[in-house]
């Protein structure tokens, strides 16, 4: 079942299968299992994969697994081959096909659970270059250091620049460009510095404004209007997300 697609990543959640005669992919092949142990094949080396690993396939790598485990259940992401150019700048080559990181394979399992949010792509997008990023550090055995230089200067001109268009906010990609920097570097710099990615701080900024709004009296159409959410039904439910009400409810207890 596929749960989130773009241009660049997929995200499915499989079922047990029995297993996967030797084949390839065109994408990298992310993988953690929510169920049951893989045994896996690649390249000539085996490995049993369980559910705190994160398995990392690059394309074309010649790959099998037996999850004959009736229980076996696994979130995969899969990464267009161009991803690591376009979000970090390089390219990019896992030397491991395994990875102990507890931490990560939950990320991905959250990531790739069915999602009711709509019109948020974006912000799945930031969360999915944090993980990727995570996972080239463990891969390489030590993270890879940010330059700080100025980075606070920077996430306080992007700050603005963003509450300046709440509405119709520039992409991750106009985002970079405009400051010379890769996509990657961005959202790990702003998510340093703020504690979130910065399309993730934006949206909590929208809410807040629509807090604001709501208590001056604008009807919750016009609202969702002036922030820029595709129609009412969208504002509505995020609202309910981060307030843990509807608008309509809290405009009327704030009247």
């Amino acid at each position: 079942m596929i749960t989130y697609r773009d241009g660049w990543f997929e995200l499915a959640l499989l079922e047990n299968t029995g297993g996967f005669p030797r084949h390839t992919h065109d994408e990298y092949v992310i993988s953690a299992n929510l169920n049951g142990v893989e045994h896996v094949w690649l390249d000539g080396n085996t490995f049993d994969v369980d559910p705190l690993m994160v398995t990392t396939y690059n394309p074309h790598q010649l790959q099998s697994g037996d999850n004959s485990d009736g229980r076996w259940q696994c979130a995969s992401l899969y990464v267009q081959p161009g991803a690591f150019e376009h979000f970090f700048g390089r390219a990019f080559r896992f030397a491991q096909g395994v990875q102990q990181t507890p931490v990560l394979a939950q990320q991905l399992k959250l990531l790739a659970s069915p999602s009711d949010e709509p019109g948020e792509g974006a912000m799945y997008q930031e969360r999915l270059v944090l993980l990727l990023a995570a996972l080239m550090d463990n891969d390489m055995g030590s993270p890879a250091p940010l330059k700080m230089v100025s980075e606070g200067g920077r996430v306080k001109r992007i700050k603005a620049r963003l509450l300046d268009c709440l509405a119709e906010p520039p992409n991750l990609d106009t985002l970079a460009r405009d400051e010379h920097i890769t996509v990657a570097h961005l959202v790990r710099s702003f998510h340093q510095e703020a504690g979130m990615p910065p399309l993730a701080w934006l949206m909590q900024r929208r809410i807040g404004k629509a807090r604001e709004l709501l208590r001056q009296g604008m009807s919750i159409s016009e609202v969702a209007l002036s922030l820029g959410f595709a129609d009412q039904a969208h504002f509505t439910k995020t609202f309910n997300r981060f307030n843990a009400m509807t608008p309509g409810r809290f405009q009327r207890i704030n009247f």
